[in-house]
C-alpha cells in the first residue's frame, strides 16, 4: 500500500470521530461550560488531534499532488507539524499551569506523547525526509483521538450518572 493511499483514510476517520465528539456533546446532559475539568480537557484534546491528523494529511496529499520530489513533500508536512507542536505544547503548558493542572497524569501524559510525535517530526525533516515517520504520527493522533473520545464517553457517563 503507497503512503498516499492512507492518508485519505486518515482524514475520514480523523472527521468521523470529530462528528461522533460532536454527537456526544450536544447529547450529553450538562452544557459544556458544566462539564467536570477533566472532561472539557479531554474534549479540546479530541478536536486538537483530530483536526491536526485531518489537516495534516490533507496538506500532505496536496503537497504529494504537487511537483515537489516525494522526500521534499514529506520533509515540508513534517516541518510544518512539528513547528505546529512546538507551539500547542508550549500553550497547553501554560493552559495547564493556569487551570491548576501540574498533577494531573492525563494531562503531562498527552504532553509526553506530543513531545515524542514533535521529535521525531524534526528528525524527519533534519535526517529522514521519510514518509512513514509522519505516517505514524499521523497514526498516533488517530488514535489518540478515539481513545479521547472513548475517555470522554467515560468521564461525561461517570458524572451525570453518580
Amino acid at each position: 500500500m503507497e503512503a498516499a493511499d492512507i492518508l485519505p483514510t486518515v482524514v475520514e476517520l480523523s472527521i468521523a470521530i470529530a462528528g461522533f465528539s460532536g454527537v456526544v456533546a450536544a447529547l450529553a446532559p450538562a452544557r459544556l461550560a458544566q462539564w467536570p475539568t477533566l472532561a472539557r480537557l479531554l474534549f479540546a484534546a479530541l478536536l486538537l488531534s483530530t483536526s491536526v491528523s485531518a489537516s495534516v494529511s490533507l496538506l500532505a496529499m496536496v503537497l504529494l499532488a504537487s511537483p515537489l520530489s516525494a522526500a521534499t513533500s514529506w520533509m515540508v508536512v513534517s516541518g510544518i507539524h512539528a513547528f505546529f507542536l512546538t507551539g500547542v505544547i508550549v500553550f497547553r503548558v501554560f493552559q495547564g499551569r493556569r487551570a491548576g493542572l501540574r498533577t494531573n497524569m492525563f494531562f503531562y501524559g498527552v504532553i509526553v506523547v506530543m513531545l515524542g510525535i514533535t521529535f521525531a517530526q524534526y528528525a524527519n525533516v533534519f535526517f529522514y525526509q521519510s514518509e512513514w515517520i509522519c505516517l505514524a504520527a499521523l497514526a498516533v493522533y488517530a488514535i489518540s483521538g478515539f481513545a479521547f473520545f472513548i475517555l470522554l464517553v467515560r468521564v461525561l457517563w461517570d458524572s451525570a450518572y453518580l
